[in-house]
């Protein structure tokens, strides 16, 4: 990853089933992320389109990464399985 990509500074949010892992927040880390975020469970449509939604809508209104995050995930039992690792 680190050869390939450029990420500094950028938030990486994952969709990806399974991929909320420290494993895959230390690859984009490597390429420079400062902020990622994944899933430990396999989300839906549903749940992914709700989580990213609310976590952009509060990005927007200028709430802190942490934050925006612990409430997208706290919004729906189902949200719940999106962590913010870096």
């Amino acid at each position: 990853m680190a050869d390939i990509g450029r990420l500094s500074g950028k938030t990486v949010v994952s969709l990806a089933c399974l991929s909320g892992t420290r494993e895959f927040a230390e690859a984009f880390r490597t390429a420079g992320a400062k902020h990622y975020i994944g899933p430990d469970d396999y989300p839906d449509f549903r749940d992914a389109l709700a989580f990213v939604t609310i976590l952009f809508f509060l990005l927007a209104s200028e709430v802190n990464i942490a934050e925006a995050a612990a409430r997208a995930s706290a919004f729906h039992g189902e949200t719940s399985q999106f962590t913010l690792l870096a």
